[in-house]
């Protein structure tokens, strides 16, 4: 039980001025005590009375205003008030009708005064009053305003030892000549400054006692005066003041020393103001030091557990906090033990509802005068983010001084630790006193000890304290602490986890060890026990693990962390616990900068952070700079240095990169430092934290390590999609952030940003052949340089003819405008732009008639969605801005019935790369399956099929709806960095007929294909509508629907499939059919001409020339798959293909043009050529080994081989 001695008095504030002094009586901030009114009533009268001590101006003067402390908002309703003061005898109220008569008092102001607006004093200008210094003062106050205000709007009052105040509050207005009994009497002052009056040598007030001790007591108290010295007087409880001990002090607080164990004092204080005189002296205050434990702790070995009560330990009395048994878990969440370490009972702090640095004290008095070396060993528990400090001290003088023998700071995890102490410097000491000392941090710190073991230590004391250092990748450096007088030690090792028993032991006589011999990149465990001579050996001390280092790392070095199952650490680096707290550098899934961990620090809540993390060693070369750079994460006030040096200690990091990162406190930021080593060799960096222990977290994640490279450095793309692959690049480093980017056209692979990419300037380049591509999975990944963005060229070839050079176009970064980077401002005849309006079933220009911008056209372009773009020149523009990497919704899809065609949408592949359309779900409702692409070069829509139809990057594509609510999301995952059409095995069940406008230069496909979940009629799963173009139209017919593509459920010897074609401006045409041989079942398929009534058996003859005139009949063929009862000619011309040296030679029977096309086993195109009338051809292939695929196409036929070329 704690005693807590308390003596009430008012806090007076002596303040001058140079025109007036004043006098401040109440310092409290209590509220609702209906001092010197309540608002929240209709009517109060209130007499409070200030005591002439507490107002301590014995000279009088003459008050000219009066001031209270107004805490609300508003006393709109409460502002009506007369007050009246007079001189008084009475120091208390003795009854609620212990009235003083207003008739012996002065009314000194009258009146309604401005309501305030908020806190603070309020000021009445009264008229004088003279106070004579010596009498008490009473203050009436009589409010009359008949409204009221909130309860929350008050004044601050102080509370006080006796009745000062007697109040009146009701909804019947009283008489102050003749007051009703009163509502209430208050052990409370209404707070008030008296002005005009000044305290003469106030004496100080409010004394405490702090750190209370078995012969300490620090004391404390207000200064009311001027005065920088005082006199203490203290003595036994019930002292004579006069007759103390008195001593002269010029600070405070005050610790007394010398005094006695469990005894009551009485102390005072006063002022000295030297010229002045003295003060009165203060009240009395009283305080009892802690008193010894009852008992002497002399038979051992001695055990407690705390199971009935607390044995032979002494709880402190005047601390601020009690250790209290407890079983099972405390009450507070997240802190503390959830059962006892032995038995069911332990003891521990309760730091939930109180303030931090909180002290609690056990003691126990000792007799050791048996034991030569006294072995004492406790189990803790220090559990809670805000864990404070545990410590153990010894005293030999009963509390005049102490030793720390252990001391530890901050969370240990929630379980139980064992520590055990040998106490050397106090065996054969019949006078000890051991204190168990906490101190709280704040809320979630419940500390806990159990199971106290006291005994004689082993005659061989065990090691302590093990350490590694000097790692390298087949050796360590072992050390430990002896605890006695060994000289030789044992050592036994082994991989991480081995038995003991199993391993290597050695026995040395060094310490330090060295340990060679060593596996790089290994875990392992080591024991170490000492050999005092004559058999006598102590137990083993350990396990402890360290590890190996791996071989150095070559630049670039990327790290992110991605690696582990966190909080494990990659392989190869290390950290350094400097602070031996719990908590340390690990891996972290809460906040990564990208994919799923990042690096973490978190402060402990009590303890500064000295935890350093070391990378692996990294292969530098003297005088080369290199750049340092990482994402970083930390709360709003963390300390973080890096350094660098040859091995991962904190030791060894002797050069300074940044000793102080700035702060990123509202998200993640890029940095990157530079650094030149002087010489070449293996260097490990260290980053520092020493954030202070109320601070946050820090986060490093996307660490790197690379050359500084400065200028164009370009992307070759020979290896694969990873950035950080140093052969992606030419030159053989990857970027600095010093680095201007390209990412040409033409290459094999490109790159998949998955993660941090720092560069200067960033260009995607385009022209005639192609386009670079690129895959962000976020686009923050990409850090620019200060003000710069990321540009994404398109090549746009000029219009040769009304039917050639429209090209259909989407941005791939946010709101880019269309001026003046793709329409010139003001808009020019050598351009134009279009988009798509289905409601109107028309293309809308961005130019007005008059060649002026429409103001009804966006002016940026709108995300997901395609334009129509030409222009008179070649041009390659250039999308400027962040990229976009998210899925884009696209919505409302409009369906206006009434039109001829309705349903069209031009939409666009919203990215720098190329998308696959619907490869995964995208959620098409009231959207048809197929989609479709321009192709420039046919001036036709190609259409493509869900999964596989590849839509290029910032390319326009046509959509269908079916229904009004046409809706999509375009998933970003089906972004694919395919930039080159391949030629692909040929699907199964799937015919490809082309007619070929040979004037016009223009082409039109149709798709014929089998799918057994198909119908025979218009299924939106499968088929496509037909959407012209400048070719001419062609298209087959199923279920009244024009197709482009149509699926069939199977085909037959009976199927008949009608295809329509209408002519554009030319006349003279051909059809070629591809994929005819891989029907399943093997059909032969027939091409009749409903015009010309001619049957040609395409199988052997693919390629059908005709031509066609205005009025022809829509049906112009027919597909079918058997014979119509005509004589059918085959056209044979024997083709022979084989490898001669590593070139290719193709004979044929007779004289043939043809082209010649050769692929690799991918289906990458790698070879054309022709033949011109001529029966033989070399197709020479510099050097190409391997599988080829040749093809022979001409008018007649299509050939197709492999062929190995040695």
């Amino acid at each position: 039980m704690k005693k807590t001695l308390v003596l009430l008095a008012i806090s007076i504030i002596f303040i001058s001025a140079n025109l007036f002094s004043q006098i401040q009586v109440g310092t409290g901030s209590e509220t609702n005590k209906g001092l010197p009114i309540e608002p929240s009533m209709s009517y109060t009268y209130s007499q409070v009375i200030y005591l002439a001590g507490d107002i301590n101006d014995s000279d009088g003067g003459t008050i000219t205003q009066l001031k209270w402390y107004f805490n609300g908002t508003s006393l709109s309703n409460s502002n009506n008030w007369t007050i009246y003061m007079g001189h008084t005898t009475k120091t208390s109220f003795t009854s609620t009708t212990d009235w003083i008569p207003v008739s012996s008092m002065t009314q000194v102001w009258s009146n309604t005064f401005p309501s305030p607006t908020g806190a603070g004093w309020i000021t009445f200008d009264i008229t004088d009053w003279n106070y004579n210094g010596t009498d008490n003062i009473v203050v009436a106050v009589d409010e009359n305003s008949s409204g009221s205000d909130d309860h929350t709007n008050d004044f601050y009052c102080t509370a006080v030892s006796d009745y000062q105040s007697i109040v009146y509050e009701h909804i019947f207005n009283p008489d102050p000549a003749s007051p009703p009994e009163a509502t209430a009497r208050r052990l409370m002052i209404a707070n008030i400054i008296f002005d005009g009056l000044s305290a003469s040598c106030p004496a100080p007030s409010n004394q405490t006692e702090s750190d209370i001790k078995l012969k300490s007591v620090t004391l404390n108290w207000a200064e009311n005066g001027t005065a920088t010295q005082w006199q203490i007087q203290y003595g036994p409880e019930g002292f004579t003041l006069g007759n103390g001990t008195e001593i002269a002090v010029s600070s405070k607080p005050h610790t007394l020393t010398g005094l006695n164990p469990g005894t009551y004092y009485d102390w005072y204080v006063r002022s000295d103001y030297n010229a002045g005189g003295y003060s009165d002296w203060s009240n009395k205050h009283t305080f009892q030091t802690e008193s010894l434990p009852g008992s002497i702790i002399s038979s051992f070995p001695y055990t407690e557990s705390f199971e009935s009560d607390l044995g032979d330990w002494h709880q402190f009395v005047y601390d601020d906090l009690d250790f209290t048994r407890q079983s099972g878990t405390t009450p507070t969440t997240n802190t503390g033990p959830s059962s006892a370490y032995n038995g069911s009972w332990y003891l521990y702090t309760e730091a939930t509802g109180n303030n931090p640095s909180k002290r609690t004290d056990i003691i126990a008095k000792f007799d050791f005068s048996t034991l030569t070396v006294p072995q004492f060993t406790f189990n803790y528990n220090m559990h809670g983010y805000y864990m404070g400090t545990l410590r153990l001290l010894a005293t030999t003088d009963n509390g005049v001084s102490y030793t720390e023998l252990w001391s530890l700071t901050g969370d240990r995890t929630a379980d139980w630790h064992q520590q055990v102490l040998y106490l050397k410097n106090y065996g054969s000491t019949n006078n000890v006193i051991l204190k168990i000392e906490g101190l709280t941090g704040d809320e979630t710190s419940d500390m806990a000890i159990d199971n106290i073991d006291v005994r004689e230590a082993p005659s061989c004391l065990p090691p302590e304290a093990q350490t590694e250092s000097s790692y390298t990748t087949s050796s360590v450096v072992l050390n430990w602490t002896e605890n006695g007088s060994a000289t030789s030690w044992d050592i036994e090792y082994s991989n991480e986890g081995f038995t003991q028993g199993e391993g290597t032991t050695v026995n040395t006589g060094s310490k330090p060890y060295g340990l060679n011999g060593l596996s790089s990149t290994t875990h392992y465990d080591w024991y170490v026990r000492a050999d005092c001579g004559s058999g006598s050996k102590s137990s083993w001390t350990g396990s402890r693990p360290f590890f190996t280092s791996s071989p150095a790392q070559a630049t670039p070095y990327f790290e992110n962390f991605d690696t582990e199952t966190p909080p494990v650490l990659p392989e190869g680096v290390r950290t350094e616990n400097n602070n031996n707290d719990f908590i340390s550098w690990e891996t972290n899934s809460l906040s990564p900068f990208s994919g799923t961990n990042s690096l973490r620090i978190s402060a402990n809540g009590m303890l500064d952070m000295n935890d350093w993390f070391f990378t692996p060693g990294i292969q530098l070369t003297g005088g080369t700079e290199y750049e340092l750079g990482f994402m970083y994460l930390s709360g709003w006030d963390e300390e973080l240095e890096i350094k660098y040096g040859t091995e991962a200690s904190s030791a060894e990091m002797t050069n300074t990169i940044n000793n102080s990162v700035t702060e990123a406190s509202s998200g993640y930021e890029y940095r990157c430092e530079s650094f030149t080593p002087s010489s070449t060799g293996t260097y490990y960096i260290g980053f520092h934290g020493t954030t202070s222990g109320d601070g946050d977290t820090i986060h490093i994640d996307d660490l790197y390590v690379t050359v500084l490279n400065s200028g164009t450095i370009t992307w070759n793309g020979t290896t694969d999609e990873n950035w950080w692959n140093s052969s992606n690049w030419i030159g053989g480093n990857p970027p600095s952030s010093y680095a201007d980017v390209v990412i040409p056209p033409g290459k094999t692979f490109y790159p998949n940003v998955t993660q941090l990419a720092p560069v200067n300037t960033f260009v995607v380049q385009s022209d005639m052949a192609g386009t670079g591509s690129v895959i962000f999975s976020d686009n923050k990944y990409l850090q620019l340089a200060f003000d710069e963005t990321a540009q994404f060229q398109q090549y746009i070839g000029q219009w040769t003819s009304a039917l050639h050079g429209w090209h259909n176009i989407s941005s791939p970064v946010e709101s880019q405008n269309i001026q003046p980077s793709f329409v010139s401002n003001p808009p020019s005849t050598d351009e134009d732009l279009y988009k798509w309006d289905e409601a109107n079933n028309q293309w809308v220009n961005c130019k007005t008639s008059q060649g002026g911008w429409n103001s009804n056209f966006e002016t940026t372009f709108q995300t997901g969605r395609g334009y129509l773009i030409a222009y008179s020149a070649n041009q390659t523009a250039s999308f400027s801005g962040t990229p976009n990497y998210q899925d884009v919704a696209v919505s409302n899809l409009s369906y206006t019935s009434s039109l001829s065609s309705p349903g069209w949408h031009l939409l666009g592949n919203p990215y720098p790369s190329a998308l696959y359309w619907n490869k995964t779900d995208w959620n098409l409702t009231h959207v048809d399956a197929v989609a479709k692409v321009w192709k420039e070069s046919t001036a036709s829509y190609t259409d493509i099929s869900s999964g596989t139809g590849i839509i290029p990057a910032m390319q326009g594509f046509m959509v269908h709806v079916n229904s009004t609510g046409g809706s999509l999301t375009i998933d970003a995952s089906d972004r694919t960095n395919q930039t080159t059409n391949w030629m692909k095995d040929t699907p199964a069940n799937q015919i490809k007929l082309t007619v070929f406008d040979t004037e016009g230069e223009t082409a039109q496909e149709s798709v014929i294909k089998i799918i057994p979940q198909s119908t025979t009629g218009f299924d939106p799963r499968y088929d496509a509508r037909f959407l012209p173009g400048y070719a001419p139209r062609f298209y087959s017919v199923a279920g009244g629907e024009k197709l482009s593509t149509n699926t069939l459920p199977y085909i037959t010897a009976s199927t008949e499939i009608p295809l329509g074609f209408v002519k554009n401006n030319s006349d003279n045409y051909y059809l070629k059919a591809e994929n005819i041989n891989n029907l399943e079942p093997d059909l032969k398929v027939y091409l009749t001409d409903n015009k010309t009534g001619k049957v040609q058996y395409l199988n052997q003859n693919p390629v059908y020339y005709f031509t066609a005139k205005k009025g022809d009949a829509d049906i112009r063929f027919t597909l079918h798959f058997q014979p119509v009862g005509i004589n059918e000619t085959a056209v044979s011309n024997p083709v022979t293909v084989f490898d001669s040296r590593g070139n290719i030679i193709i004979n044929t029977e007779q004289a043939v043009t043809a082209g010649l096309f050769v692929y690799n086993i991918t289906g990458q195109l790698i070879s054309i050529s022709s033949m011109h009338q001529t029966n033989s051809a070399v197709v020479k292939m510099n050097g190409f080994k391997g599988i080829a695929i040749v093809k022979v196409v001409n008018a007649q036929q299509i050939y197709t081989v492999k062929v190995f070329i040695q």
